[in-house]
């Protein structure tokens, strides 16, 4: 058995390089087109995970959308959607939440060791759902490692339980752990033809991809365009192949972690 699932990360920006935009609401990014492509992405994998904010913040049930590929996966002995899993530390979960309602299958929630039996009782009494904790033990002093879901154990815990293939969502906190923890094997990312400004973020972001990660990208501000839709300027070319490709989307998301500018996964995670 592998010591881990592969995983793949799935992440949609706009053309100007973000994420998310700066209010609350869930940044659509994705077309039809895109979502279905997406969905037979999940038809394929063996686990979907999310962070805790994202179950809060989009409700999202996560599951395989299309009858024929849930069909395929019946045929296959497989239940119609993957398991899913997500990742807490506070434990402050709804367990009427569709996560946790919706369809079929394993619902596998990770939180410190410490923190299982709290956990469980909140909402390991829905079917379907076991929570596991890893890290530190019952009684560890505060602010160590006992205190975080660690990505490792986590998808140590995943091979032993037959995931093989590792599909993640968001959200963009988490995104951005796998990548800063050198635990992803492949990242999904589609250019949404999307204008997200930044007034404030904007020319910060473009000294910070530039000093820290060796990549220029023109950020256009006022005159050129209107007061509040400042913007990156991306121009891929044929001349950029998929690994550059994968360095800038990870050094968007550092970067855009280290603003402290908000991030959102792809708008299927919502389904």
């Amino acid at each position: 058995m592998t010591q881990r699932p592969y995983v793949l990360l799935s992440v949609a920006m706009s053309v100007d390089g973000c994420i998310d935009d700066a209010t609350g609401d869930r940044l659509i990014l994705s077309n039809e087109a895109d979502l279905d492509r997406v969905d037979e992405v999940r038809a394929g994998s063996d686990a979907i995970l999310v962070g805790a904010g994202t179950i809060r913040r989009d409700n999202p049930a996560l599951l395989v959308r299309s009858k024929v590929r849930r069909n395929r996966r019946i045929a296959g002995g497989l239940p119609p959607s993957p398991a899913r899993v997500t990742l807490t530390v506070s434990g402050d979960l709804d367990a009427s939440a569709r996560f946790f309602t919706a369809g079929e299958g394993d619902r596998l929630v990770y939180v410190p060791a410490g923190e299982r039996d709290r956990v469980t009782g909140r909402i390991g009494g829905v079917a379907g759902v076991e929570v596991i904790g890893v890290g530190g033990a019952p009684g560890d002093p505060p602010g160590g490692p006992e205190d975080r879901v660690g990505l490792p154990a986590v998808l140590a815990d995943l091979a032993a339980r037959g995931v093989r293939r590792l599909m993640v969502e968001g959200g963009g906190g988490v995104l951005a752990e796998f990548l800063a923890e050198g635990l992803a094997d492949e990242l999904d990312l589609v250019v949404a033809p999307l204008f997200v400004g930044d007034p404030e973020k904007c020319k910060q972001a473009s000294d910070l991809l530039l000093e820290e990660h060796g990549i220029y990208i023109q950020p256009i501000n006022y005159p050129t365009v209107a007061k509040g839709t400042e913007r990156l300027r991306i121009t891929p070319s044929p001349y950029h192949e998929d690994g550059l490709i994968d360095q800038l989307a990870e050094a968007l998301l550092q970067v855009w972690e280290q603003l402290g500018l908000p991030l959102k996964e792809k708008s299927l995670a919502a389904e």
